[in-house]
């Protein structure tokens, strides 16, 4: 079988991305942190326009290797780091 070569990037970021969103989501809703509200609403809108466009990204990538365009765009806006590691990985080919 063959392999499509991996992108090791993709799969680099994913893992950069879960560790940022981990951290994001304990500044935002730990309670023992304080943190202004100004940043509190910059991190919320930072990390959503992040996360539309890695979905946008994503959706781009699937559709190049012939995958659903729908299913990893739904895949990516919830789960954006998930997505951009599976997505990275290599698919087998039949020969």
């Amino acid at each position: 079988m063959k392999h499509h070569h991996t992108n090791k990037a993709l799969t680099s970021l994913g893992i950069i991305i879960v560790i940022i969103s981990v951290a994001i989501n304990f500044v935002i809703f730990c309670r023992n942190v304080e943190v202004g509200c100004f940043l509190q609403n910059a991190l919320i809108v930072g990390h959503s326009v992040l996360r539309i466009i890695i979905t946008i990204w994503v959706v781009k990538i699937a559709s190049c290797q012939n995958r659903s365009k729908i299913d990893w765009g739904w895949l990516a806006f919830f789960f954006p780091g998930i997505a951009l590691i599976l997505i990275g990985r290599p698919r087998r080919v039949k020969a």
